[in-house]
């Protein structure tokens, strides 16, 4: 066993305190405001728009500068409710709710937040626009997705478009609402969204409420206040209502146990330009782009939100488990999501900031790390000096850095990043590229096209025109070790892509002929076969174009061997690979001095394998900012950040009052009071003082991270 630690030398003078118990659940209000760039607020700087209410609700609550959605509606709310990026739940363009569309988000395979809340006692609620599916295809649509009432814009009525604003079409709990000709529709909505806060409140039932906002999304109309039909007083008409609502949660005497979240789902739609006290802001919705993606992030609501602002990068995904986390209600195991929680930095802790963010639009992602952003078409910018945000065209070491360690996130979210080989295990999968010419050989003239791979090249190539000539691309692979070897293959999809795209997979034991169809299944991993191989054997997957019906696609072949990774050390290996050199992964002799688990590659007196435990950087000399001493009502209490255990390390807090060698179990000291996740591989476990019980003075806490061989 390998044992490596943290100290954390704490002297506490503490009384032996009872601790109140607490158990009333915050009620929660998301406002998405729809088309709204944080370019639009004052807050952030915007020039152009007047945004009085947003900018008060800001300047009392905690305002993060760099949050992030995909550029149009469909995708930023599908990742929202289901904690899923774009490439994982498949809906990448504007869901066409508008002409009446079969198509609708599946949320019975893809749990949401309210779902979750709904079966907790939570009252849920949601309104506006629910461009998730056409409620005349699928009544029950919303019901399903977790909502135990709604007032929606039902935006198809079976035969056209219907209208949102004046004379709207809205859809309350099932019935098409009359009498509200003359009404504006906003304006009902946030009348619905007062009824059922104050519903909840006279029940003593906690609420949860997705407010969709149908401003100030096109067309431009005139609103209640007046002034004529335009963006301009579209925005700050919405800023009103959002203040009518802010005063509401006062008026109920809620907002010590309310939190209000008012968020921006993609980019303004304007072609205009926007002013900003740090420039001009050109892009907007629908662009890949800060200026389509970057939207306003403000949590207001009880005292202990901290006043200020946030600059770590937020991702809408990250709403799921920050709504789960506040109401007290646990993830299960089997829901696969991709948010972290913020709820520490909502009580003014360090928490777990992402060091990317991801958006994406049809078959387009992009990536963003606060300094870089990398789309999946290979294309780097530079997004130091935002708004300006200009194409890398001559590369630096600082671009080149960070196209690296963007390209290795790629790579992970694809299931195709690099484990170093070892005692403890090998690859998770070699990727062969189209354009790797050691292991490629292409047969014919093939176009090279832009598309998503995000593997060594971010491009494909396909066969020109289909059955004009015989032609052929081999990708090649050697053995390393004797077993079972599955062979996945990669394309982009579209209509005119060949449905019997013949592949050949020849080993020593001879050649299998099969048949993909190219026009499904695009932009992820298709299993073809697998093979038994010896160590040595050389293996080969040829896709020709024989007989095809449709252009044939090549782009990346992954070849895994059976069992080279124990499952339950797959994390540390992806940990290691996206915080070291891949020379240092290659080279086995560098596994004591750069990434072992003694190592301390930046001397910061914190082994590797503790970094990896607590969340931290082996890179960045400074401290990891993971323990947490605070007092509420008088009783002391110990805050961890730790991965969540597993067979092969375990993470422990032990203290002693001596500094000596009579270090124990913290749990015979403290008691383990909760435990919330902030992703699904770290938690911040909270422990408290046992009441009653003798507390050392002094007393000193230290962390191990055991390694179980």
């Amino acid at each position: 066993m390998s044992r490596f630690f943290l100290l954390a030398i704490i002297s506490l003078c503490v009384a032996t305190v009872g601790r109140a118990e607490v158990d009333a659940r915050p009620n929660i209000l998301i406002i998405l405001a729809d088309d709204l760039g944080y370019e639009a607020l004052g807050c952030y700087g915007g020039l152009t728009y007047e945004t009085p209410e947003l900018d008060t609700m800001a300047a009392d609550g905690l305002r993060f500068a760099y949050a992030y959605t995909s550029p149009v509606c469909t995708p930023t709310r599908v990742s929202m409710h289901t904690s899923l990026y774009t490439f994982e739940h498949g809906h990448t363009g504007v869901l066409p709710v508008h002409n009446g569309t079969s198509e609708f988000v599946d949320f019975n395979a893809m749990p949401t937040f309210a779902q979750l809340l709904q079966a907790d006692g939570y009252q849920t609620s949601t309104t506006g626009k629910w461009q998730l599916a056409t409620l005349t295809e699928h009544p029950n649509h919303i019901a399903n997705a977790g909502f135990d009432s709604w007032c929606v814009w039902q935006i198809w009525d079976g035969s056209a478009k219907t209208e949102r604003f004046w004379d709207p079409y809205l859809n309350r709990d099932g019935v098409v609402m009359t009498g509200i000709e003359d009404r504006f529709g906003p304006d009902v909505l946030v009348d619905y969204v007062k009824v059922r806060m104050a519903t909840a409140t006279a029940d003593g039932e906690p609420f949860m409420i997705v407010h969709n906002e149908m401003l100030p999304h096109s067309p431009l109309v005139n609103t209640p206040a007046g002034g004529g039909a335009s963006l301009a007083n579209m925005v700050n008409y919405m800023d009103f209502l959002v203040g009518e609502l802010l005063d509401e949660v006062e008026a109920l005497g809620i907002r010590e146990n309310t939190y209000v979240i008012f968020i921006g789902d993609n980019g303004t739609d304007t072609g205009a330009v926007r002013e900003t006290t740090d420039g001009e802001v050109t892009d907007g919705k629908r662009d890949l782009s800060d200026g389509g993606t970057h939207v306003p992030f403000i949590v207001w609501g009880p005292s202990s939100v901290p006043v200020g602002v946030s600059n770590d990068l937020i991702d809408i995904t990250d709403v799921f488990p920050t709504v789960c986390s506040l109401a007290g209600v646990a993830i299960p195991e089997t829901i696969e999501y991709r948010g972290t929680s913020f709820v520490p930095q909502l009580e003014g802790r360090p928490g777990m900031p992402r060091k990317w963010v991801h958006q994406g639009i049809n078959s387009v992602q992009s990536l963003f790390n606060g300094q870089f952003r990398l789309n999946s078409n290979g294309k780097l910018y530079d997004a130091r000096n935002l708004p300006a945000e200009p194409e890398v065209i001559t590369p630096t070491p600082e671009s080149e850095e960070a196209r690296e360690e963007l390209q290795k996130v790629f790579d992970f979210l694809q299931g195709n990043l690099s484990i170093p080989s070892g005692e403890t295990g090998g690859s998770n999968g070699q990727v062969i590229d189209n354009d790797d010419s050691l292991q490629v050989t292409v047969v014919g003239e093939w176009k090279n096209s832009s598309a998503s791979s995000g593997f060594i090249g971010s491009d494909y190539i396909h066969d020109l025109n289909a059955g004009q000539g015989t032609k052929s691309v081999t990708f090649a692979y050697t053995a390393a070790e004797t077993g079972e070897h599955t062979i996945d293959l990669y394309w982009s999809a579209l209509s005119n892509r060949a449905s019997n795209a013949p592949v050949s997979v020849i080993t020593p034991a001879g050649t299998t002929e099969f048949t993909v169809n190219q026009r499904l299944d695009g932009g992820q991993w298709n299993e073809l076969t697998t093979v038994q191989l010896n160590a040595g054997d050389s293996l080969q997957v040829r896709i020709h174009n024989t007989d095809a019906n449709g252009y044939v696609i090549a782009d990346a072949v992954r070849i895994t061997a059976a069992g080279e990774v124990p499952p339950d050390l797959t994390a540390l290996y992806e940990w290691r690979a996206f915080n070291f050199e891949n020379a240092a992964l290659e080279d086995s002799g560098q596994e004591l001095g750069v990434w072992g688990d003694a190592a301390d590659p930046d001397g910061d007196g914190y082994s590797n394998l503790l970094e990896y435990a607590l969340g931290g950087d082996p890179f960045q000399s400074a401290p990891l900012g993971l323990l947490d001493f605070s007092f509420a009502d008088g009783v002391p209490s110990f805050r961890l950040i730790q991965r969540t255990g597993s067979d092969w390390l375990s993470i422990a807090a032990e203290y002693s009052p001596t500094l000596g060698d009579d270090w124990s179990p913290v749990q015979t000291l403290l008691t383990r009071s909760d435990a919330r996740p902030l992703n699904r591989s770290y938690s911040e476990v909270t422990y408290t003082f046992t009441a009653g019980g003798p507390v050392p003075n002094p007393v000193f806490f230290r962390v191990n991270a055991e390694l179980v061989e």
